[in-house]
């Protein structure tokens, strides 16, 4: 394991936290044990290290439950994966790792590099790297590493998908840990070259042995948007994912297995946007599961535009009348809340002294069905691609990447979603 995280790094983002909110100076470092707690609504952390361009952030957690954040730092060939586990519930996370066999990875903000954990700690890196032909400039390979000793070394790379042909395009992963306590993972695949778009494909851990026994789920899917695939509190496998309907119309779908993913239900969409485009809208659907069932969120502009929201009970068999969250809305995430609920963050532009900047928003929608609605980053700075985490009591956290005087950074910011909160 490499560590990068030095007395260097601690100091680096000490100055870099400085932060004035609300006309207070709060002074903060990635793991402050000296940390005003009762200060975690107001304050927005810096978890990468602040030296060059960090991005592609995202948030699980570990086989005990602990909260873990990832990002790519660095650029071109210098790109690589790190991520860095929470002991505290998200108020701190510890130096980070830095995991040397990703080095040169080709990170996408809707298809960054993710970590999951089998329920014996095994930890299993999922990334892509692009290796672009004179026919295909979208090619490239989707890989795979796994540590059994807590990130201290790593196996060699292995590829995801059973088709290793060089010039095919393969992005758009999303994995999981499953009932089994193995790792689950779905991918957009182009081998197939005779249909248009992409394919969708599943495939599961077996033991030390990595991922085995890849199934078809989908053979015409839109080619560049991101997938989610959610574990129930039934123990079935749920999967999103926008489809390629009549040629033409590209709609967010859901599909199911409840046998631990040896076989998957027809796919059945989400609601009849209609939305007619000749491309692709870089942009995926999110789930999570509340009281009333499994709850849905994308973004589309057909027939309005907008972030949505439908749930569904019974498997997908009936979906709500779709509700708009908010017109201007885009890159939807949502976590499912420990005390119930969901909160949903997005991406939104707008206008402040004739410059157009992006800011994260955040609805929260607790169990007696009260939303607030709120901002969680300054208008100073664009913020974009925010991730999500419920955590217990009553905390979420929110990860995001925010550009300050030309440098992409990582921040995370825990919020309480006990009371009431306020725009800062």
């Amino acid at each position: 394991m490499e560590v990068a995280c030095s007395p260097s790094y601690f100091i680096s983002n000490m100055i870099k936290s400085i932060l004035v909110i609300g006309g207070i100076i709060t002074l903060s470092a990635c793991n402050s044990p000296n940390k005003d707690k009762t200060k975690e609504n107001e304050t927005a952390f810096l978890v990468s290290s602040g030296k060059g361009l960090a991005d592609c952030q995202n948030l699980t957690t570990d086989n005990k439950g602990n909260p873990v954040i990832s990002w790519v730092e660095g650029e071109k060939d210098e790109s690589c994966f790190y991520y860095s586990v929470s002991t505290d519930n998200g108020q701190s996370f510890n130096a980070p790792t830095k995991v040397l066999p990703t080095l040169g990875l080709s990170p996408h903000h809707e298809s960054m590099p993710k970590i999951a954990f089998k329920a014996d700690g095994t930890a299993i890196v999922v990334y892509q790297k692009k290796t672009p032909t004179p026919e295909n400039r979208f090619a490239g390979a989707i890989y795979y590493i796994q540590s059994f000793d807590e990130g201290e070394s790593w196996s060699k790379p292995n590829y995801l998908h059973a088709d290793t042909t060089i010039g095919i395009g393969r992005s758009y992963f999303d994995i999981t840990t499953l009932p089994n306590g193995e790792v689950g993972a779905i991918w957009l695949d182009g081998r197939k070259k005779s249909r248009s778009g992409a394919t969708l494909f599943f495939a599961k851990t077996k033991n030390d042995s990595g991922f085995k026994d890849e199934i078809e789920l989908d053979d015409k899917t839109c080619q560049c948007c991101r997938t989610a695939i959610f574990v129930d509190q039934n123990n079935n496998i749920n999967v999103a994912y926008r489809d390629i309907i009549n040629d033409s119309i590209r709609d967010m779908v859901h599909l199911y297995s409840s046998n631990l993913g040896e076989s998957f239900s027809s796919q059945k969409r989400l609601s009849e946007d209609n939305w007619v485009i000749s491309g692709c809208p870089h942009t995926g659907p999110t789930i999570t599961e509340d009281k009333d069932g499994l709850n849905f969120y994308w973004f589309t502009m057909g027939n309005g535009q907008g972030v949505y929201h439908t749930s569904t009970n019974n498997h997908g068999n009936y979906f709500t009348e779709r509700k708009l969250i908010n017109s201007e809305a885009k890159h939807p995430q949502a976590a499912s809340l420990k005390g119930g609920g969901t909160a949903l963050v997005y991406e939104e532009d707008f206008k402040t002294d004739s410059i157009f900047r992006s800011r994260i928003g955040i609805s929260i929608q607790n169990e007696k069905s009260k939303k607030d609605l709120l901002y969680i980053t300054p208008d100073s700075v664009d913020c974009s691609y925010p991730v999500a985490l419920g955590l217990k009591n009553n905390k979420v956290l929110v990860a995001w990447s925010q550009k300050d005087k030309k440098l992409t950074q990582v921040y995370f910011k825990l919020i309480s979603t006990k009371n009431n909160i306020t725009i800062q």
